[in-house]
């Protein structure tokens, strides 16, 4: 709670906007739900250069037409969509809230999520491409948005709903059953000899993909995780009741541990991966992502937005939002570098980038999507990307 108090008043906080004002009062109680906005009217982050607000206060207006009109003023102002990054859905829901659009945050529910595309983080999925001007809603009317993006992968696998009692390593039974080397062993990360599609090892992948790419550990990260790891493995292992190969890891482990903190590490996760799921991609990739995200699901780089989106098809060609994720390899402008045909130097491998999932956008539009929420019908018909010469667009067939 006192953090919360300090990041959203302490003038020490650099950059911080309106946006990241009213994500930090989102586990705060209002006896009004529409005074998770109003009641900050006279912070200054609030108001524009002439002092006035930057909405007015209505209470003849729905909850709805309350957060929509922020959401809108906000693209508005900033001719940015960070305000996407602080959607967040029930995760313990089968489908998506039919009566409010997916696309505007509801800052009267809190599923323990932080915002990982804070405009502090040192994410660029869209590489500073900028939300297109022409798609900046002209009112606040609408429950649908329009945007631009390019589509990366699909979700196939995920786990359960994380929570950060269960990185905790001062419970002996989470020593045990933990997520994280559930993770690693059902991924079977641990074993196989592929390099992750980035290029960089597994652990590499893995590690960034628990913290979301967190610069906060520096340094320490790769000694942090060691340090972790080397606490649930010595859980387990009996120093007089082992095999040699055992033995040496055991050794080289405590080595690789040295000078890190496994509370340091389970920390970070605890915050990053509370309420949300550990994805995996059709082609390879993974990272965390939604707690509502489901099988099929898409993740989307779209224009304006610092992280990556997961969407979900809807039978009309719209899409619902389902919030903002982290895809190790992806979060510094690799998929719109590489629609662009351009392959910096370090990024990826060119295998990789040159391959046709990638290739495919060269010579495409974007995909310009409709975000707009009704309730979720499973389709009978398979839904696949399909290309012409000047735009991309969804197809069905039977």
């Amino acid at each position: 709670m006192v953090n919360h108090l300090y990041l959203m008043f302490s003038p020490d906080v650099w950059l911080r906007n309106f946006t990241h004002l009213i994500d930090n009062a989102r586990l705060f109680q209002a006896t009004d739900p529409r005074d998770k906005i109003y009641a900050f009217l006279d912070h200054p982050l609030a108001r524009l250069s002439s002092g006035e607000a930057i909405i007015e206060p209505d209470y003849r207006k729905s909850i709805l037409e309350v957060y929509r009109e922020a959401a809108v003023t906000l693209i508005q102002r900033g001719e940015s969509i960070d305000i996407l990054c602080a959607v967040q859905h029930d995760p313990n829901a089968s489908a998506v809230d039919p009566n409010f659009p997916s696309w505007v945050p509801r800052f009267d529910k809190y599923y323990g999520s932080h915002v990982l595309g804070r405009f502090t983080s040192d994410h660029l999925a869209s590489g500073n491409n900028p939300f297109p001007p022409e798609l900046i809603p002209k009112d606040c009317t609408s429950n649908s948005l329009t945007v631009r993006g390019i589509f990366f992968d699909t979700i196939y696998s995920h786990t359960l709903l994380l929570d950060s009692p269960a990185f905790d390593l001062t419970d002996t039974d989470n020593l045990i059953n933990n997520p994280v080397s559930a993770i690693w062993t059902a991924g079977k990360l641990g074993t196989t000899t592929a390099s992750y599609p980035s290029g960089d090892t597994m652990k590499k992948a893995f590690v960034s993909a628990l913290t979301a790419g967190t610069s906060f550990l520096g340094s320490t990260l790769d000694a942090d995780f060691s340090a972790y790891w080397l606490r649930i493995f010595e859980a387990r292992f009996d120093p007089e009741d082992c095999t040699e190969f055992e033995g040496r890891y055991h050794r080289s482990l405590r080595r690789l541990a040295e000078g890190g903190s496994w509370m340091r590490f389970q920390d970070v996760i605890s915050d990053v991966c509370n309420g949300r799921k550990f994805l995996f991609t059709t082609r390879g990739y993974f990272g965390v992502g939604p707690g509502a995200t489901q099988l099929d699901d898409r993740i989307i780089v779209l224009f304006g937005a610092d992280v990556p989106m997961v969407v979900r098809p809807r039978e009309d060609g719209r899409y619902t939002l389902v919030g903002e994720c982290y895809v190790h390899g992806i979060m510094a402008g690799q998929v719109v570098r590489t629609w662009r045909g351009t392959f910096p130097r370090g990024v990826g491998q060119p295998f990789v980038l040159n391959d046709v999932a990638y290739s495919q956008f060269m010579e495409a539009e974007p995909l310009k999507l409709e975000l707009e929420d009704i309730e979720l019908v499973r389709r009978s018909v398979a839904e696949t990307v399909c290309l012409d010469e000047k735009s991309v667009h969804l197809r069905a067939h039977c």
